[in-house]
């Protein structure tokens, strides 16, 4: 009798501890509501440092979606179309990162299934023609119903040249025509990887340059180039330029004018004519960073401009600043030339 108390004990033991195991696996995982929204995608106001009114395709999108990836394994968790309003996930408890990205495909998603595949994907300024690809990053620990916002940047720079000073220091120079005919962008990168754009890496290198030390007609020409300005300016004058161009970010350390191509410094040129002939006033930009705006104040021209807009200039011939700011919040500082 005792024997078969024993027995009994002990199945009722291991029918609790059965009982017990598929408990803790049947619990569901904790899910919770979180609501996101993007920002820096409504481009109709214009920042502090340009005076520019935003282009259409400054302020458009064609596609926009949020991604969340599991930051511990980066494997992408869920993703979803934003369209304006915010847009709502149920997520597992636990560390997330959650990704904005602005026109880049409605793919996006299939191409980047973990964080590694998103960051390796490359933009290119012949696909921003259409929109500017933008992109940002917010970092949450889920663990209850929440709302945040991803601020978003582009990867692109912008360039703003406003108006020229014509004061020569020559008499000879100053009784020619001269004439402003356009504004060009030269050795100006082409792509940038996510990675880069949004975690600031100076050490990527393009692999698509546009207008390698001159102008070179391209499908980007309404990005790099804008002539036909073809305004006569008199000495003692100023005359407004007003005209906004487009590139990669450039973080090319050392600068060359050498006539075979590699990889240098970005610039942006005024292109004249004195007395009919072509000359070029080059301003060179130290570094180009994605999500930044280049505004060339009144340049004053004070002597006459070189033949190759490439070529090594000398920056007394031309005195102005260059006000540098974020795309998105205005901050600004100067640099002289």
């Amino acid at each position: 009798m005792k024997r078969t108390l024993l027995m009994a004990a002990a199945v009722i033991s291991a029918l609790a501890s059965c009982n017990r195991e598929n408990s803790a696996v049947n619990i569901p995982d904790e899910k919770f509501n979180v609501e996101v929204s993007l920002m820096g995608v409504d481009l109709s106001v214009s920042t502090k440092a340009s005076d520019v009114t935003p282009t259409a395709t400054e302020s458009a999108y064609r596609t926009a979606s949020i991604l969340v990836y599991d930051k511990a394994t980066g494997v992408l968790e869920s993703y979803k179309d934003w369209s304006g309003s915010s847009v709502s996930f149920t997520l597992n408890k636990g560390t997330k990162l959650f990704y904005g990205v602005v026109n880049g495909g409605s793919d996006i998603a299939q191409k980047s299934g973990t964080v590694k595949d998103l960051l390796a994907n490359t933009a290119s300024l012949k696909s921003d023609l259409d929109g500017f690809l933008m992109i940002g990053c917010q970092e949450v620990t889920v663990s209850g119903k929440s709302s945040f916002t991803i601020s978003v940047k582009r990867a692109a720079a912008k360039f703003v040249f406003k108006d020229v000073k014509l004061n020569f220091d020559s008499p000879a120079l100053s009784s020619q025509n001269f004439t402003i005919v356009g504004v060009l962008v030269i050795n100006a990168a082409g792509d940038i990887s996510y990675d880069a754009v949004q975690n600031g890496l100076s050490t990527f290198q393009p692999s698509l340059w546009y207008n390698k030390r001159k102008f070179e007609q391209s499908d980007c020409d309404r990005y790099l180039y804008a002539g036909g300005i073809n305004k006569t300016v008199a000495d003692g004058t100023v005359a407004s330029v007003g005209k906004t161009l487009y590139a990669y970010p450039n973080f090319t350390v050392t600068d060359t004018h050498d006539a075979s191509w590699s990889p240098r410094k970005t610039r942006v040129c005024l292109e004249c004519t004195i007395g009919g002939e072509t000359v070029y006033y080059p301003v060179t930009l130290a570094t180009v960073e994605p999500n930044h705006i280049y505004t060339i104040n009144s340049l004053t021209v004070t002597k006459k401009g070189i033949s190759d807009p490439d070529g090594e200039w000398d920056d007394a011939g031309a005195t102005g600043s260059i006000t540098i700011a974020d795309w998105t919040d205005g901050g600004s500082y100067d640099e002289t030339l």
